[in-house]
């Protein structure tokens, strides 16, 4: 999670960065210095050291613990009033997911403390495929911009309305996994079901196929089924 204040010199006015774990310093996109390592869980606790231009946070919530969610929102509304927000949808598999929320979950949250939901990044990205093939596509899916006060206002100001409900976007990579996941779990119980047919069923037709399958039809419990099965 990070937060950043500008000045005339890029963000000399203030970056801070909160993070649950000891990033290698190759990995760290500003200064140690400005890193407080904290327990998320508990972030709702700590007061922020002054208000930022932006808070940011990206693909982090789905991380903690169900039941601090409201806290960790709350922290982020305390830093600032432009927070750019993603986290993991239902189903969306990743190390450490525990707690993947649909988005009007957050989208809420925010609203209770005032913000508005604007989801500009997203379409734009859509619109921009060549672009949006260099950003990971879950962001694609999940970013939104939440804004309150003199910053929601600018926002308006340059045509852009808010939301009350986002689209839910799930990219061609979820849905995969998704249909994966399902045709896993159906497989044993039509391997079960096949050989429930094969003790039990009537067999009252069997055709052969140029491709060397068979069709058979089944009567079983006065409901014709077809299985096809491979040579």
């Amino acid at each position: 999670m990070l937060g950043l204040r500008h000045s005339v010199n890029g963000f000399g006015g203030g970056i801070a960065g909160y993070d649950g774990n000891n990033l290698p310093d190759d990995e760290l996109w500003i200064p140690r210095k400005c890193i407080k390592q904290v327990d998320l869980d508990n972030i709702g606790r700590i007061t922020p050291d002054k208000k930022y231009d932006i808070a940011m946070t990206l693909e982090t919530a789905e991380h903690l613990h169900p039941g601090n969610e409201a806290a960790f929102v709350g922290f982020l509304c305390r830093s600032a009033d432009f927070v750019l927000f993603s986290a993991a949808i239902p189903y969306q598999e990743g190390i450490g997911h525990i707690d993947n929320k649909p988005m009007q979950f957050w989208v809420d949250l925010f609203a209770g403390n005032g913000f508005k939901c604007f989801d500009i990044i997203r379409p734009w990205l859509i619109q921009h495929s060549d672009e949006a093939a260099r950003v990971a596509p879950y962001y694609t899916q999940n970013i939104l911009v939440f804004a309150r006060g003199s910053k929601e206002k600018l926002l308006r100001s340059k045509g852009f309305s808010p939301v009350v409900k986002p689209t839910v976007i799930y990219c061609g990579w979820l849905v995969e996994s998704l249909v994966d996941r399902l045709v896993q779990s159906l497989r044993p119980k039509a391997e079960y079901f096949k050989s429930y047919l094969r003790l039990f069923g009537i067999p009252l037709v069997k055709i052969k196929r140029k491709d060397g399958g068979l069709f058979k039809f089944y009567l079983f419990g006065f409901i014709p089924f077809m299985a096809f099965k491979r040579k």
